[in-house]
């Protein structure tokens, strides 16, 4: 996704383990821009 430039957030517990917190989900939680041109180079 960085390599596309995907824009994207991560959410979640694995974005508070990103940010240094102790505990985290199993999970994964991702939000995508959903523009047309963002969704196209997710596609890629």
């Amino acid at each position: 996704m960085a390599a596309r430039q995907v824009h994207a957030l991560l959410m979640g517990g694995q974005a508070c383990v990103f940010y240094g917190a102790a505990e985290f989900s199993r999970d994964t939680d991702i939000a995508v821009l959903a523009e047309p041109d963002n969704l196209d180079r997710l596609q890629a």
